[in-house]
């Protein structure tokens, strides 16, 4: 018996000796994003599937959802950003319903951040102003140099050097805080880009230029000077709506969905390293279309500090990965590879491009993500900022 019990109490020290590796059972502080946009996915059916969709993202330990708001052209004014609200999200949906407070409800309960991503400048929204609208809120759109409202790439565009506009976006990012507790606001790529076309505007000449030279510059926009010029106005007006909208909601997440490259190109202001830099950005997510896993990785390392001059602020972006353009026959290895880059250069999660390509009991990406990198529940990610 006494050999036993000194067998025993041998087994027991070598198990539990100093040799031993310790588990790590710390949460990692990540996030774990995924979009949802109501065209592709049928979620916001019924109270049930809306439900049933945010408890399949809290089970597999995601903790972050961004719904898709296409911003209505009647969100203009603040009485009307609720029925903006209504025509964006429910246009498929039986009326009656507040599908999007029953969707942040759900998303709370299963602990989930709901942070609405914010689009507006196609010109769908554009065709609900009524002739009222039209006319009142003419000069908050921009125009080209016959005086035209501007379209670029198919999109007509608010002008963010008008301050009604800069102050009806700050009204609705607070509306939707406030009203409906979500976690934060995200603008879309269009949100906030401008296309330096827009230079003929009415606002911008009224606001921005001194008469002596204005007529000079707007004949000569594309030159290197007029462009740093007006990037660096760009990014002042979008310091002005992020210190607004933190000094109302100053907990409430800011943060904006990009374009790779984090420098302006020779057509549009899209400046959001210097966001970062300037410290008027919480989050940036990048988003990133690759078909294989070497494209990933080239674009991932293209977003290298010194590469787009990002001084600080690094742990503030979060790469965004569109499954659609994957071509490949095996998704989840793609995924896994992605998750797996992320990681081994700095980057604290991801935001995947769409919810209907991960949703699904049997769906081999998330089995797969819920088994590997994704086996523990993560902080929130927005813990490792404040």
């Amino acid at each position: 018996m006494k050999r036993l019990l000194l067998f025993g109490t041998g087994l027991l020290l070598t198990l539990f000796s100093c040799d031993s590796k310790p588990v790590n059972y710390q949460r990692p502080v990540e996030l774990r994003g995924v979009c949802i946009d109501v065209s592709r996915s049928n979620i916001y059916a019924t109270p049930r599937t809306v439900a049933e969709a945010m408890h399949f993202l809290g089970m597999n330990h995601f903790n972050a959802v961004f719904p898709l708001i296409r911003m209505d052209a009647r969100m203009i004014e603040q009485r009307r950003i609720n029925a903006g609200l209504t025509g964006s999200i429910h246009d498929q949906i039986s009326t009656g319903r507040d599908v999007f407070k029953e969707l942040v409800h759900e998303a709370h309960r299963q602990e989930l951040k709901i942070i609405p991503l914010i689009e507006y400048g196609i010109p769908d929204s554009l065709s609900k102003w009524t002739k009222e609208d039209s006319l009142r809120y003419r000069d908050w759109l921009m125009t080209d140099s016959t005086g035209m409202l501007m379209e670029y790439k198919g999109h007509k565009w608010l002008n963010l050097f008008h301050p009604g506009v800069r102050q009806a976006l700050v009204n609705l990012f607070t509306y939707l805080v406030e009203e409906y507790q979500t976690d934060g606001v995200m603008g879309g790529s269009q949100l906030f880009s401008q296309p330096l076309q827009g230079v003929y505007s009415d606002s911008v000449q009224k606001y921005f230029f001194k008469q002596e030279y204005s007529e000079l510059l707007a004949k000569q926009y594309g030159e290197p000077d007029w462009q740093r010029w007006y990037r660096e106005e760009s990014n002042r007006n979008i310091r002005k709506i992020y210190k607004e909208f933190k000094s109302k909601c100053p907990t409430a997440l800011n943060c904006w969905l990009t374009d790779v490259a984090g420098k302006s190109t020779a057509e549009i202001v899209h400046d959001w390293a210097n966001w970062l830099n300037g410290g008027y950005a919480d989050l940036v997510i990048p988003v990133i279309e690759a078909p294989e896993i070497e494209s990933y990785e080239r674009t991932l390392s293209s977003l290298h500090p010194d590469s787009i001059a990002l001084f600080r602020n690094q742990e503030r972006i979060v790469p965004g990965v569109v499954l659609s353009t994957a071509k490949t026959a095996n998704t989840t290895a793609f995924v896994l590879q992605v998750v797996e880059n992320n990681r081994r250069k700095g980057y604290q999660g991801e935001v995947f491009f769409w919810f209907a390509d991960l949703f699904g009991k049997d769906n081999p990406v998330t089995q797969n993500l819920r088994q590997t990198h994704y086996l523990r529940p993560a902080k929130y990610w927005q813990a490792a900022l404040y």
